[in-house]
């Protein structure tokens, strides 16, 4: 599950592509205009563009162009509906059967008038549902939001009627504006013409096999000498049952007893957050260390017990239990509904059970905190009240505090954490930064988005010309099928664990599974298409190179290394913004082998289908290199900004070095080596993928991960070693 979101950069439909509440605290109409017109684009595209014009092609070529056509409105209809039903709707196909009809209108739009007027039409419907609160909204100053919407809104209108008043005179569209009378041009010849010799790709010259040698030895020292595999957080040496266990028996330690409808939901919580980054900017690793444990979250086992049968209002009620990776009880909490009747206590009295509790579970005197605050909420049937301390003896920085927060409802404690305060002004800077982060990952999804949809239409189009290879497609089709199912099956539990127990289960089961198994499907097919289409391209493979899979195993091997030098280089010159921590996705998993062996091997496969059609469009539209080198060049370059702004960055400046430096590497790589021979990315990628997953055996933070990692790697092997045989051999 985790490799297919990051690789693709697609999460929810809804959200992975635009985040309008950084501009909409500032100006409303802007996100009002700008989410409908972004929503409108790349979903007209997507599900309307892409399967009905593939639909009429495919049809044209095979016959049955209706059938065709007829499935695809199906198809777009359902993936459309299915796409947007995330919102909660009782049922829970209300959403997917609401949307329907509009989806069959945008085809037919589509389909008779052509992609501009579907993108309009979805854009005004959906500025429509934007806009309302803006125009229903009674403050002061809105007037200038309605009137930006209005007149920016508008635009396509204003075109119209200005068109209008110049001519003095409605005109009709001319026939050939129409789909009906595009025509597809006729497909190139496949082999050179009459007297025409196409020239032969030069071999790898023995200077430039040296030259890779050197720089790869190079690089191997460098990343001997400066890699450091190990990570500054504790690893997650129990299993599910295991977490499941413990947090029963916490619960029989406080005399809980749970009816049989109740059941426990799981999954590892292991991220990043300000605190971490705070802690470690201003104390260093260790300060960091030292509080690791303590006002610092370890890498914990997150049980929720909750029941999802009875009233919806005290289904509210639930159980969280963290637990450590050694089996310990971190935190528990009960969460109580807020109808839940109770005692009213005056703030000394409550005072006096924080301060116990205190005590009791932190070993600590309250006399010698800090009190910070103590805030009331008062409920229908009790109040509620939340004590803050702060411990000045143990906290070793000027900046910020260490504090601890208890939550008592009624006459109970039932909740208490321990946490970094982090100062305004470095959480403001923080926010800053995260903004800068989350606009250069959102820039660089929607490229390689964009280079997708780019993929798949070459794809669907040398489909129709017969330059496609179908048996790799349904191949490799299947192939991702299988890798996505076996994940989503495998990571079931975790993903159930986020349920909301104010929706029946089964409804969020059956939702929740039928658009993530349309969004595989969706996955494979692109992954499919793009194999299709590179196996029946012109790939530059010299004939020198054909076979001789060792001696391509070891350029592979030097160029990897080089790269790993490189990045080593830079990672030990760049200042450490956060701590290191392992990779812990693998390890809620119900068979942590399992995503840990087949987790690399997706992310390999994606990868290289990508990077292949990239390379090999490059290679097509320059002719081998030898004409548009400086735009293409260029083009190259710039593909390493969204390669590593997938990620997000931590500033414009490090984001463009780090971007510019891949996509240079890029360059340099085709120019030298893949323009002679293609086929030898794929174990290069394969390589690089094994070497950056080593840290997972050399410093392990779950059980299994050794395993899965050989595993991966031996799976890998054989891919690249079957893959690169089809190409070259």
């Amino acid at each position: 599950y985790s490799f297919t979101t990051n690789v693709l950069g697609w999460g929810s439909p809804s959200s992975a592509l635009f985040h309008p509440d950084i501009l909409a605290q500032y100006f409303p109409w802007f996100s009002a205009l700008v989410g409908p017109l972004q929503a409108a684009f790349w979903e007209e595209c997507l599900f309307r563009a892409v399967p009905i014009a593939g639909a009429v092609l495919l049809g044209n070529r095979y016959g049955g162009r209706m059938y065709w056509i007829a499935g695809a409105f199906i198809l777009q209809a359902l993936i459309f509906g299915a796409a947007h039903a995330n919102y909660p709707q009782q049922p829970y196909y209300a959403r997917a059967v609401e949307l329907i009809i509009p989806s069959v209108i945008f085809g037919l739009l589509y389909f008779y008038f052509g992609l501009l007027p579907a993108i309009l039409l979805h854009f005004g419907y959906n500025l429509v549902w934007f806009s309302l609160p803006i125009f229903v909204a009674d403050v002061p100053g809105i007037w200038m939001d309605q009137y930006f919407i209005v007149l920016f809104g508008l635009i396509p209108f204003w075109v119209i009627l200005i068109q209008r008043l110049r001519r003095r005179r409605l005109a009709e569209v001319p026939d050939e504006h129409y789909n009906r009378s595009w025509q597809p041009p006729p497909p190139e010849p496949e082999m050179p013409a009459a007297g025409e010799v196409k020239p032969e790709r030069p071999a790898l010259s023995p200077v430039v096999r040296n030259i890779i040698i050197a720089a790869g030895g190079a690089g191997l020292i460098f990343w001997l000498m400066l890699a450091d595999f190990s990570t500054h957080a504790p690893p997650v040496e129990i299993t599910r049952p295991s977490a499941v266990s413990a947090a029963g028996g916490e619960l029989e330690k406080r005399e809980v007893e749970l009816p049989e409808n109740w059941r426990p939901l799981s999954r590892v919580s292991a991220s990043i957050g300000m605190n971490d980054r705070f802690i470690w900017q201003e104390g260093g690793e260790e300060v960091y260390a030292s509080m690791m444990g303590e006002y610092i979250n370890p890498p914990l086992w997150y049980v929720r017990l909750v029941t999802f049968e009875g009233d919806v209002a005290e289904r509210a009620e639930e159980y969280r239990v963290y637990i450590t990776g050694r089996d310990s009880v971190y935190r528990f909490a009960h969460i109580l509904p807020e109808g839940r009747p109770g005692e009213r206590l005056d703030e000394e009295t409550a005072r006096a059970i924080a301060d116990s509790s205190v005590r009791e579970v932190y070993g600590l005197n309250p006399d010698e905190l800090k009190f910070i605050s103590a805030e009331s909420s008062s409920l229908p049937g009790r109040t509620d009240w939340t004590f803050t301390y702060a411990d000045t003896v143990l906290y070793p920085l000027e900046k910020g505090e260490a504090r601890i927060e208890l939550k008592i409802a009624g006459d109970r404690v039932t909740d208490s954490r321990r946490y970094i305060h982090v100062p305004e002004e470095w959480t403001r800077e923080y926010r800053d930064k995260q903004t800068v982060a989350m606009v250069v990952e959102i820039s660089s999804v929607i490229v390689l988005v964009l280079l997708y949809l780019a993929g798949i239409v070459t794809a669907i189009v040398r489909w129709t010309r017969g330059k496609f290879s179908v048996p790799a497609f349904f191949a490799v089709f299947l192939l991702f099928v299988i890798l996505l199912g076996i994940e989503f099956l495998n990571a079931w539990q975790t993903l159930i664990s986020n349920f909301s127990t104010a929706q029946p289960f089964m409804n969020q089961v059956v939702l929740f599974g039928g658009v993530t198994i349309v969004g595989y499907i969706f996955i494979s097919g692109v992954m499919g298409l793009l194999a299709g289409l590179i196996h029946r391209w012109d790939l530059p493979a010299s004939p020198a190179h054909r076979g001789g899979v060792w001696e391509h195993s070891v350029i592979a091997l030097f160029l990897v290394f080089f790269v790993l030098g490189i990045g080593q280089i830079m990672s030990a010159v760049s200042p450490s913004f956060a701590p290191v921590w392992g990779e812990y996705s693998p390890a809620d998993a119900s068979i942590p082998v399992i995503s840990a062996a087949l987790g690399p091997l997706g992310s390999f496969l994606m990868y290289t289908l990508f990077l292949l059609f990239i390379v090999a469009a490059v290679d097509s539209l320059t002719d081998g290199w030898s004409k548009r080198k400086v735009l293409f060049g260029i083009l190259l370059v710039l593909l390493g900004l969204p390669l590593t702004g997938i990620s997000g960055a931590e500033s414009i400046s490090s984001w463009v070095i780090a971007g510019t430096g891949t996509g240079l590497l890029i360059l340099l790589f085709y120019v030298l080596v893949l323009r002679s021979h293609l086929p030898l990315l794929i174990p290069v990628v394969g390589l690089y993928v094994i070497f950056d997953g080593l840290a997972s055996a050399v410093d392990p933070v779950f059980p299994g991960a050794v395993t899965g990692f050989v595993l991966s790697s031996v799976l890998i092997v054989i891919a690249v070693w079957w893959w690169h045989g089809k190409f070259a051999g």
